[in-house]
């Protein structure tokens, strides 16, 4: 467990072409949409002032290739944003993104991703705020695939 405040970086003030993998899965998929919203509403159990928000993996300036190789997801299929994209799309309803730096055991680059509405970190995803995310998805094959 980490004691002090857990670090955020503002992705409104990172490289606007950074790739962000939210999660192994397929995002837009319909049946998700619970069990995303069900996730973001979890306090981290190794961060516990992280209060809500999605598992994710991030680097400026990481590709897809080195992240999607460093999470060794089971899923077949990944789910990545480009930050500009996800900063437009959360911006059009409202909100704008925002990380906590969480590494854990394994994955140096590990993140939460939390949405924030008048400088408010929300503690569940609405639905505007998901559609947006679903919005920003691009579904990809993952050829790192590993296997349970």
């Amino acid at each position: 467990m980490v004691s002090g405040p857990t670090p955020t970086i503002d992705l409104t003030t990172v490289n606007t072409l950074s790739e962000l993998v939210l999660r192994g899965g397929n995002f837009a998929d319909p049946a998700s949409r619970h069990s995303i919203q069900a996730q973001y509403a979890r306090v981290n159990a190794h961060y516990p002032d992280v209060r809500a928000g999605l598992s994710c993996l991030f680097r400026p300036g990481a590709s897809l290739d080195a992240l999607a190789r460093e999470g060794a997801y089971r899923n077949s299929k990944l789910s990545v944003a480009i930050v500009q994209r996800l900063v437009t799309e959360l911006g059009q309803v409202g909100y704008h993104p925002m990380l906590y730096v969480t590494p854990v055991q394994g994955y140096p680059d590990h993140h939460t991703l939390v949405v924030v509405r008048a400088g408010i970190i929300q503690q569940t995803l609405a639905d505007d705020a998901l559609d947006a995310l679903i919005r920003t998805m691009m579904i990809v094959d993952n050829p790192y695939r590993t296997m349970p």
